[in-house]
Protein backbone atom coordinates (compact mmCIF):
# COMPACT_ATOMS: atom_id res chain seq x y z
CA UNK A 1 0.00 0.00 0.00
CA UNK A 2 2.86 2.30 0.86
CA UNK A 3 4.51 1.84 -2.86
CA UNK A 4 1.10 2.37 -4.35
CA UNK A 5 0.52 5.74 -2.11
CA UNK A 6 3.60 6.88 -3.15
CA UNK A 7 3.24 6.52 -7.37
CA UNK A 8 -0.35 8.49 -6.83
CA UNK A 9 1.37 11.49 -4.71
CA UNK A 10 3.67 11.58 -7.68
CA UNK A 11 1.35 12.92 -9.85
CA UNK A 12 -0.84 14.91 -7.23
CA UNK A 13 -0.87 18.91 -7.71
CA UNK A 14 1.50 20.06 -5.25
CA UNK A 15 -1.18 21.87 -2.86
CA UNK A 16 -2.81 18.96 -2.57
CA UNK A 17 0.13 16.57 -1.68
CA UNK A 18 0.31 16.61 2.64
CA UNK A 19 2.16 13.92 3.13
CA UNK A 20 5.37 15.38 1.22
CA UNK A 21 8.50 16.04 3.69
CA UNK A 22 9.70 19.80 4.21
CA UNK A 23 13.04 21.40 2.39
CA UNK A 24 15.41 23.21 3.64
CA UNK A 25 18.01 25.42 1.95
CA UNK A 26 20.71 25.52 4.33
CA UNK A 27 23.78 25.88 1.50
CA UNK A 28 24.11 29.61 2.45
CA UNK A 29 24.79 30.35 6.26
CA UNK A 30 24.80 33.94 6.05
CA UNK A 31 24.98 36.56 3.83
CA UNK A 32 25.41 40.89 4.66
CA UNK A 33 26.55 44.20 2.95
CA UNK A 34 30.10 45.26 3.87
CA UNK A 35 31.48 48.59 2.75
CA UNK A 36 34.84 49.41 1.63
CA UNK A 37 35.94 52.90 0.91
CA UNK A 38 38.13 53.69 -2.26
CA UNK A 39 42.17 54.42 -1.31
CA UNK A 40 42.22 58.56 -1.82
CA UNK A 41 39.64 61.02 -0.68
CA UNK A 42 39.74 63.36 -3.69
CA UNK A 43 37.17 62.55 -5.97
CA UNK A 44 37.63 65.54 -8.50
CA UNK A 45 37.78 65.46 -12.52
CA UNK A 46 40.22 63.11 -13.66
CA UNK A 47 41.30 61.38 -10.64
CA UNK A 48 41.43 57.91 -10.35
CA UNK A 49 39.06 56.16 -7.52
CA UNK A 50 39.82 52.95 -6.99
CA UNK A 51 38.82 49.52 -4.49
CA UNK A 52 40.81 47.03 -3.61
CA UNK A 53 38.98 43.81 -1.48
CA UNK A 54 42.06 41.34 -0.79
CA UNK A 55 39.89 38.43 1.53
CA UNK A 56 41.22 34.85 0.25
CA UNK A 57 38.59 32.74 2.38
CA UNK A 58 35.67 35.30 1.20
CA UNK A 59 33.35 35.06 -0.78
CA UNK A 60 31.41 38.07 -2.83
CA UNK A 61 27.93 38.15 -4.96
CA UNK A 62 29.38 40.89 -7.52
CA UNK A 63 26.18 40.83 -9.39
CA UNK A 64 24.64 42.51 -6.18
CA UNK A 65 27.27 45.11 -5.12
CA UNK A 66 26.11 48.82 -5.11
CA UNK A 67 28.15 51.80 -5.92
CA UNK A 68 27.08 54.53 -3.33
CA UNK A 69 27.87 58.28 -4.41
CA UNK A 70 27.06 60.85 -2.29
CA UNK A 71 27.41 65.14 -3.59
CA UNK A 72 25.89 68.20 -3.90
CA UNK A 73 25.39 70.72 -6.69
CA UNK A 74 27.43 74.09 -6.47
CA UNK A 75 25.17 76.81 -8.78
CA UNK A 76 26.00 80.19 -10.20
CA UNK A 77 23.87 81.96 -11.38
CA UNK A 78 19.93 82.35 -11.77
CA UNK A 79 19.39 79.44 -14.24
CA UNK A 80 17.81 76.28 -13.69
CA UNK A 81 19.67 73.37 -13.00
CA UNK A 82 19.00 69.58 -13.21
CA UNK A 83 20.68 66.48 -12.98
CA UNK A 84 20.83 64.35 -16.13
CA UNK A 85 19.27 61.33 -16.42
CA UNK A 86 21.86 58.57 -16.18
CA UNK A 87 24.22 60.78 -13.86
CA UNK A 88 25.93 58.57 -11.75
CA UNK A 89 27.25 56.71 -15.00
CA UNK A 90 28.26 60.17 -16.68
CA UNK A 91 30.65 60.63 -13.54
CA UNK A 92 33.29 58.54 -15.12
CA UNK A 93 35.10 58.20 -18.07
CA UNK A 94 35.99 54.50 -17.91
CA UNK A 95 35.23 51.63 -15.20
CA UNK A 96 37.39 48.69 -14.83
CA UNK A 97 36.69 45.67 -13.24
CA UNK A 98 39.41 43.18 -12.41
CA UNK A 99 39.65 40.23 -10.66
CA UNK A 100 43.05 37.91 -9.08
CA UNK A 101 45.13 40.71 -10.68
CA UNK A 102 43.03 39.97 -14.29
CA UNK A 103 41.75 42.54 -15.51
CA UNK A 104 38.17 40.99 -16.80
CA UNK A 105 35.82 43.98 -18.50
CA UNK A 106 37.02 47.55 -18.88
CA UNK A 107 33.87 49.99 -19.63
CA UNK A 108 34.51 53.81 -21.69
CA UNK A 109 32.28 55.93 -21.85
CA UNK A 110 30.42 54.13 -19.04
CA UNK A 111 27.27 57.14 -19.22
CA UNK A 112 26.22 56.38 -23.43
CA UNK A 113 27.34 52.62 -22.86
CA UNK A 114 25.04 51.81 -20.23
CA UNK A 115 22.56 54.26 -21.17
CA UNK A 116 22.05 52.43 -24.73
CA UNK A 117 21.54 49.41 -22.48
CA UNK A 118 18.92 50.45 -20.71
CA UNK A 119 16.73 51.61 -23.54
CA UNK A 120 16.66 48.84 -24.69
CA UNK A 121 16.78 46.38 -22.36
CA UNK A 122 14.84 48.18 -19.04
CA UNK A 123 11.16 47.84 -18.75
CA UNK A 124 8.88 50.33 -16.51
CA UNK A 125 9.32 48.20 -13.54
CA UNK A 126 13.60 47.98 -14.01
CA UNK A 127 13.04 51.58 -14.38
CA UNK A 128 11.60 52.43 -11.16
CA UNK A 129 13.94 50.25 -9.18
CA UNK A 130 16.84 52.06 -10.60
CA UNK A 131 15.49 55.97 -10.04
CA UNK A 132 18.04 55.58 -6.85
CA UNK A 133 20.76 55.27 -9.67
CA UNK A 134 19.86 57.99 -11.32
CA UNK A 135 18.19 56.68 -13.96
CA UNK A 136 14.73 57.59 -13.83
CA UNK A 137 13.82 58.16 -17.55
CA UNK A 138 11.90 60.05 -18.46
CA UNK A 139 11.75 61.83 -15.35
CA UNK A 140 14.73 63.82 -13.53
CA UNK A 141 17.05 62.35 -10.93
CA UNK A 142 16.44 62.58 -7.27
CA UNK A 143 17.85 65.92 -6.42
CA UNK A 144 17.11 67.13 -3.03
CA UNK A 145 15.28 70.51 -3.57
CA UNK A 146 16.53 72.00 -0.18
CA UNK A 147 20.51 71.81 -0.26
CA UNK A 148 20.65 70.57 -4.11
CA UNK A 149 22.85 67.59 -2.83
CA UNK A 150 22.07 63.78 -3.92
CA UNK A 151 22.84 60.06 -2.94
CA UNK A 152 23.20 57.42 -5.95
CA UNK A 153 22.88 53.48 -5.21
CA UNK A 154 24.09 51.99 -8.57
CA UNK A 155 24.59 48.31 -9.24
CA UNK A 156 27.61 47.59 -10.68
CA UNK A 157 25.43 45.37 -13.44
CA UNK A 158 24.22 49.10 -14.74
CA UNK A 159 27.90 49.77 -15.87
CA UNK A 160 29.45 45.96 -16.83
CA UNK A 161 28.22 43.65 -18.64
CA UNK A 162 30.05 40.97 -16.61
CA UNK A 163 27.70 41.21 -13.71
CA UNK A 164 24.30 41.25 -16.36
CA UNK A 165 25.41 37.20 -17.21
CA UNK A 166 27.45 35.85 -14.49
CA UNK A 167 25.69 35.52 -11.40
CA UNK A 168 28.02 33.43 -9.41
CA UNK A 169 29.83 33.93 -6.44
CA UNK A 170 33.41 35.05 -6.76
CA UNK A 171 36.56 34.93 -4.79
CA UNK A 172 40.32 36.51 -5.03
CA UNK A 173 41.52 39.99 -5.12
CA UNK A 174 38.56 42.00 -6.48
CA UNK A 175 39.16 45.41 -7.80
CA UNK A 176 36.94 48.04 -9.25
CA UNK A 177 38.89 51.28 -11.00
CA UNK A 178 36.85 54.52 -11.63
CA UNK A 179 38.86 57.36 -13.45
CA UNK A 180 36.43 60.48 -13.10
CA UNK A 181 35.39 62.64 -16.29
CA UNK A 182 37.16 65.38 -17.43
CA UNK A 183 34.18 67.63 -16.82
CA UNK A 184 30.84 67.34 -15.46
CA UNK A 185 28.93 68.67 -19.02
CA UNK A 186 27.18 65.32 -19.85
CA UNK A 187 26.40 65.03 -16.12
CA UNK A 188 23.97 68.26 -15.74
CA UNK A 189 21.09 70.23 -17.65
CA UNK A 190 21.05 73.86 -17.85
CA UNK A 191 17.90 76.01 -18.81
CA UNK A 192 18.87 80.17 -18.56
CA UNK A 193 16.46 82.35 -17.78
CA UNK A 194 15.73 85.79 -18.67
CA UNK A 195 16.06 88.44 -16.13
CA UNK A 196 15.40 92.08 -17.20
CA UNK A 197 15.37 91.16 -20.64
CA UNK A 198 18.98 89.62 -20.39
CA UNK A 199 19.39 85.84 -20.65
CA UNK A 200 21.46 84.71 -17.65
CA UNK A 201 25.04 83.18 -17.74
CA UNK A 202 24.79 79.71 -15.50
CA UNK A 203 27.54 77.72 -14.06
CA UNK A 204 27.36 74.61 -12.69
CA UNK A 205 29.77 71.72 -10.91
CA UNK A 206 29.29 68.50 -8.81
CA UNK A 207 31.06 68.01 -5.76
CA UNK A 208 31.34 64.62 -4.66
CA UNK A 209 31.57 64.02 -1.05
CA UNK A 210 32.19 60.18 -0.54
CA UNK A 211 32.20 57.52 -2.99
CA UNK A 212 31.58 53.88 -1.51
CA UNK A 213 30.96 49.90 -2.55
CA UNK A 214 28.86 47.78 -0.79
CA UNK A 215 29.68 44.54 -1.26
CA UNK A 216 27.63 41.50 -0.70
CA UNK A 217 29.26 38.88 1.14
CA UNK A 218 27.88 35.29 1.04
CA UNK A 219 29.12 32.85 3.46
CA UNK A 220 28.68 28.82 2.62
CA UNK A 221 27.89 26.04 4.88
CA UNK A 222 30.96 24.06 5.94
CA UNK A 223 30.43 21.36 3.77
CA UNK A 224 30.47 23.88 0.25
CA UNK A 225 32.80 26.15 1.92
CA UNK A 226 35.56 22.66 2.05
CA UNK A 227 35.09 21.90 -1.40
CA UNK A 228 35.06 24.85 -2.60
CA UNK A 229 38.72 25.74 -1.44
CA UNK A 230 39.89 22.76 -2.29
CA UNK A 231 39.26 22.99 -5.45
CA UNK A 232 40.56 26.79 -5.48
CA UNK A 233 43.73 25.06 -3.91
CA UNK A 234 44.06 22.98 -6.96
CA UNK A 235 43.88 25.59 -9.61
CA UNK A 236 40.94 24.71 -10.99
CA UNK A 237 40.18 27.32 -13.81
CA UNK A 238 36.77 29.00 -13.50
CA UNK A 239 34.65 29.71 -16.74
CA UNK A 240 32.80 32.81 -16.96
CA UNK A 241 31.22 33.67 -20.03
CA UNK A 242 29.88 36.86 -20.64
CA UNK A 243 28.66 39.59 -23.36
CA UNK A 244 30.37 42.18 -23.99
CA UNK A 245 29.13 45.91 -25.35
CA UNK A 246 31.41 48.42 -26.87
CA UNK A 247 30.82 51.71 -28.18
CA UNK A 248 31.42 52.88 -31.48
CA UNK A 249 31.27 56.37 -32.41
CA UNK A 250 30.89 58.52 -35.74
CA UNK A 251 33.24 61.62 -36.32
CA UNK A 252 31.83 64.35 -35.04
CA UNK A 253 29.78 67.04 -36.67
CA UNK A 254 30.99 70.66 -37.25
CA UNK A 255 28.70 72.79 -35.88
CA UNK A 256 26.77 74.50 -38.60
CA UNK A 257 28.00 72.20 -41.50
CA UNK A 258 25.51 71.30 -44.38
CA UNK A 259 28.19 68.51 -45.83
CA UNK A 260 30.24 66.40 -44.35
CA UNK A 261 33.19 63.50 -45.67
CA UNK A 262 33.80 60.88 -44.25
CA UNK A 263 36.83 58.49 -44.68
CA UNK A 264 35.43 54.56 -44.69
CA UNK A 265 37.86 52.15 -43.84
CA UNK A 266 37.50 48.66 -45.50
CA UNK A 267 38.75 45.05 -44.71
CA UNK A 268 38.92 41.50 -45.91
CA UNK A 269 38.30 40.02 -42.50
CA UNK A 270 35.15 39.32 -41.46
CA UNK A 271 34.25 41.02 -38.01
Amino acid sequence: MYGKRQRQNDNMPPMFDIYRKPMFDDSIRKAEYRTYAPFIKSFNCSDIVEFSINQVDSFFAMSETLLCIKGSLEIHGAGDVKLANNVGAFLFDSCTYSESAREMETVRDPGIVSAVRAMTCYNQEDSNHMAIAGWNYPKDPILNVSDKSFNLQIPLKHIFSIFNDYSMITCGRQTIRLVRARNDNDCLYITEKNVSGTLSTTTAKINITSVELQVKHIFPNDDIKLNLMKSIQKDQPIVIPFRKWELHELPSITKGARHEVWAVKTSTSVE
